[in-house]
């Protein structure tokens, strides 16, 4: 997937357990500025948040739309994290080197012309792993968007204490993009796609290695204690081509959001909410090139969340479930590979948001 070979990366667990107490700015440095934020981000990914309009971006495909009002239609590719078929919302690549990218997701959830009530943006760098996230989430936020790092802009984005409490890392456990086929269908715009769509897209592909080997850390001091564990579980399919993992906050595990927890049962079930028929127009999320339901692909993706559960305390062990922390914020020091199985007492699951900043 990279320029050359990275090694999946496993961190200390800084109380034992986890990337809590005493990694550096977990309850201890002050919260972040916006400003302080998009610094640390620019300077640890080399690549900074411009001003963008979201009218801009590549309108993401809503084929085979239903006549229902939003939020009941049904499409051939709805928005994942809110099962909700979304006409209108838009995504760009607002910069991007060979080593890091910048993209934005600006979601209309029902809104008029030139408004949005959703907009998401991620930076990344796949050579060290840092990773920030900006959100905004109004009823009525305009098309053009400032700069985080503008003191001047008046676009209200949320400050780094208001992003971390979204928690995007509940959804964004294996890596900072999430290919599902509602951005994946993208794949064709010649700049407009998620890194590591197709298979010559050079130094952010191929696709079916994308968020199996690049490093993961998380940046600021609001971030220091997001942290996520890779799975293993012998004779399943599901992690060949990508991790399928499980994230903490503040040393205690999410439960209900995540890969293994809620998108691997998702991508292979038999229908999916909003989601038309499976088929040729309307291919099942999970395998590539696999059309219709099987269910031996679903029992892989109920295995994994069994394993999940496990981990997470909420289930029985099966045989050979672990988990290896693999990221989590970037003043954690790492150590060599370790794993933790599903026998170690778990820190207690918090519930997930109500909201996130899946791609």
């Amino acid at each position: 997937m990279l320029a050359c070979a990275v090694t999946a990366l496993a961190f200390s667990g800084c109380d034992g357990g986890g990337f809590g107490d005493p990694c550096l700015g977990t309850g201890t440095l002050p919260p972040d500025s916006l400003e302080e934020y998009s610094a640390k981000c620019l300077d640890a990914i080399g690549l900074d948040v411009p001003a963008f309009s979201c009218d801009d971006g590549t309108v993401i495909p809503q084929t085979n739309i239903s006549t229902d009002p939003y939020p009941s239609a049904s499409c051939d590719a709805p928005n994942v994290l809110s099962g909700r078929c979304d006409p209108g919302s838009t995504f760009q690549v607002l910069a991007q080197t060979d080593e890091a990218i910048v993209v934005a997701l600006c979601r209309k959830k029902g809104a008029e012309d030139g408004i949005y009530r959703d907009i998401a943006v991620i930076q990344y760098n796949q050579v060290n792993g840092a990773t920030c996230f900006y959100q905004a989430l109004d009823d009525a936020l305009e098309a053009a968007v400032t700069a985080p790092s503008d003191t001047s802009g008046t676009f209200p984005w949320f400050s780094p204490p208001d992003t971390a409490i979204v928690n995007c890392v509940e959804c964004h456990d294996n890596g900072p993009f999430i290919r599902s086929p509602y951005l994946a269908q993208l794949r064709n715009e010649p700049a407009n796609r998620l890194p590591g769509t197709n298979a010559d897209d050079n130094v952010w592909g191929p696709p079916n290695e994308w968020n199996k080997f690049q490093p993961y850390t998380f940046v600021g001091n609001d971030f220091q204690s997001w942290q996520v564990e890779s799975l293993s579980l012998p004779d399943v399919s599901c992690m060949n081509c990508h991790r399928m993992a499980v994230s903490k906050t503040e040393g205690a595990y999410h439960f209900g959001a995540g890969t293994a927890l809620n998108f691997g049962p998702i991508s292979t079930a038999m229908d999916q909410t909003n989601k038309n028929i499976h088929s040729e127009d309307s291919p099942i999320w999970m395998k590539p090139d696999q059309e219709l339901y099987l269910a031996e692909v679903e029992s892989d993706a109920l295995a994994v969340q069994a394993c999940a559960l496990a981990i997470v305390g909420e289930g029985p062990l099966p045989a050979g479930c672990t988990a290896v922390a693999y990221g989590g914020g970037d003043t954690c020091e790492s150590e060599p590979a370790g794993g933790q199985s599903a026998s170690d007492p778990p820190a207690s699951p918090i519930p997930i948001s109500p909201q996130g900043l899946n791609l």
